[in-house]
């Protein structure tokens, strides 16, 4: 038996007006269902719906999508389906993939539980990912349902070129987790070309990416660092200027960290968020015989977000580097959060 999990749901909230029927809202079929699982917890809900048939969990999954987003609710019915999956034949899943009068929700559940279960024929998830009239976070699903079907490469490579952005960037990572090196010739394709400004962001995310896990790539990684610079500097496109930014946080290198900080123009709650993300960065930096500009460096961070390891780390090279600079008294540090420890790591060991 398969090892079975809840599906956490990117889900695009449906609000559903009940125009004002006070008379007979009493009797909706919301309102029975609200009174069904009134109190549950999630694993009380689970436990419920798994006295149910799976055509019965997709009606109440319908019903409970379009009134609510409390995802925790939905998920119950997600994972309740994963559980059931194998007892579903293909051709209801795709008929519940295909109907476009299901929730998105509920279609999206279906789609992330393909690789739960052998699927013989999965053209017509390839035809929804390129079918421009489409929802867009159901196709987005659909690049990552058909990214490791060899059938179905061809049409994650054209779906790049979507005019949907979000289409197309979530088509790119997917082809980048199965054929990198196809996905990192696309992206070098749009930077060099400037396609036009949806792609450029998006492959300027891919190329980060691909530096992050290949941080030794020093001379490549330093002209990507300029030339994101050169980006930032010639837009005033927040939503670009924010792309660059991330990219450069997702790189964990101190020139790119050093950027970001000193850059006058980038928010300080961006800041905050990539110092936490890069404190290994800094922690090495101060590791390895730091000058009084590394450790000026360190204290600048440490005065927008102070992480623990980063405070210690440099309360233990200060005596040590001949530096004048003096290190504030840091009364509350925040805790090194060690989620990012795997992609700093990742390509360095």
């Amino acid at each position: 038996m398969k090892r079975r999990k809840l599906f956490t749901l990117s889900i695009a909230a449906v609000v559903f007006l009940l125009c004002g029927l006070l008379s007979v809202a009493a009797f909706s079929p919301m309102d029975k269902l609200s009174e069904k699982y009134e109190g549950d917890t999630i694993t009380e809900m689970a436990k419920n719906l798994r006295t149910m048939d799976y055509e019965e969990i997709c009606d109440e999954f319908n019903l409970a999508a379009s009134v609510t987003s409390d995802e925790t609710s939905l998920m119950a019915y997600a994972g309740v389906l994963a559980e059931k999956i194998d007892a579903i034949p293909e051709a209801e899943i795709m008929e519940m993939i295909q109907d476009k009068k299901n929730a998105e929700p509920l279609r999206v559940t279906f789609l992330q539980l393909l690789g739960e279960k052998e699927i013989n024929d999965l053209s017509p998830v390839r035809a929804m990912l390129l079918d421009t009239t489409e929802n867009s976070v159901v196709r987005q699903n659909a690049a990552f349902a058909v990214m490791h079907d060899i059938s179905s490469r061809s049409a994650l490579v054209a779906a790049v070129s979507d005019r949907d952005e979000n289409v197309a960037f979530q088509s790119l990572k997917a082809l980048n987790m199965v054929d990198s090196v196809k996905a990192q010739e696309l992206a070098d394709d749009i930077i060099k070309h400037k396609t036009d400004d949806v792609r450029l962001n998006m492959a300027i995310k891919v190329k980060a990416y691909e530096y992050q896990a290949s941080p030794k790539q020093t001379k490549e990684i330093s002209n990507f660092i300029s030339y994101c610079k050169e980006v930032y500097a010639s837009t005033d496109d927040p939503m670009r200027q924010g792309t660059v930014i991330f990219a450069l946080s997702d790189l964990y290198n101190e020139e790119a960290l050093r950027f970001i900080v000193e850059e006058s123009g980038v928010d300080s709650g961006l800041k905050l968020f990539c110092i936490d993300q890069n404190y290994l960065v800094l922690k090495e930096m101060l590791e390895n015989n730091p000058t009084a500009d590394d450790i000026q460096f360190a204290v600048t961070c440490c005065n927008i977000y102070p992480v623990d390891e980063v405070v210690t780390a440099l309360q233990a090279a200060t005596p040590f580097s001949r530096s004048s600079v003096k290190i504030p008294n840091y009364t509350e540090v925040y805790q090194a959060d060690k989620n990012y420890d795997y992609f700093y790591y990742l390509g360095r060991s």
